[in-house]
């Protein structure tokens, strides 16, 4: 009877390690298809964002990027210091005398992002009650003129310390928001052309059909 015992008691273990083989053979199944669907997921999304970018203008990308860089700099230091008696310290776009500036700065950057990202996803849910190059235009010049003020503030600042610095954060972003400007120029002249262009195939063709 003991062997009996013991035989059974064996086979008992064989099957429920079986059982948890199983059952650990499965879960990591489970994982690794769930693994192999996100990264076809994250791929097929990559390759329409790219697709959808590549689509889009020349200078349309240009002013995407401007101001993808410009939400990038606001992090990025836009001036420093070194006091004489302490360390030295930095200044992002939200921090300082300046950084009620920064802060709208960086919004207007964040909202003009949001609207590329609508159009490179293919949402539509942002309807604009203005057209596209006006807004960019606006969001651009103001862009421009409060980095300029941010510019004079940080320098006024300055004064006060006997070394000072306005920083590459400050100076890329202004460069930036002055490629986007001029991208805008380009982008409004192009959409003029189209327009013209329009609008004298459309008299053509309704003049080969009064002809006919």
């Amino acid at each position: 009877m003991g062997v009996v015992k013991y035989i059974l008691g064996i086979s008992k273990r064989v099957i429920s390690n079986k059982r948890l083989s199983e059952k650990i053979y499965s879960t990591k199944l489970l994982i690794l298809l769930f693994h192999k669907k996100s990264y076809n997921f994250f791929v097929m999304k990559y390759a329409y964002l790219h697709k959808n970018f590549r689509n889009l203008s020349f200078e349309k990308k240009t002013i995407f990027l401007s101001h993808t860089v410009t939400l990038l700099f606001c992090f990025f230091p836009w001036f420093s210091a070194s006091p004489v008696y302490t360390e030295e310290f930095f200044y992002t776009a939200f921090g300082g005398p300046s950084f009620l500036m920064g802060i709208i700065i960086f919004f207007i950057s964040f909202v003009v992002f949001l609207l590329f990202l609508d159009q490179l996803f293919e949402k539509q849910k942002i309807n604009l009650p203005v057209s596209e190059n006006l807004l960019y235009f606006t969001a651009g010049a103001q862009q421009f003129l409060l980095l300029i003020l941010v510019w004079s503030v940080l320098t006024m600042v300055g004064r006060d310390f006997e070394n000072h610095e306005i920083r590459f954060g400050l100076f890329l972003a202004i460069i930036s928001q002055i490629c986007g400007l001029v991208a805008t120029f380009l982008n409004y002249q192009l959409d003029q052309q189209k327009k013209a262009k329009e609008f004298f195939s459309h008299t053509t063709e309704q003049k080969k059909e009064s002809n006919k």
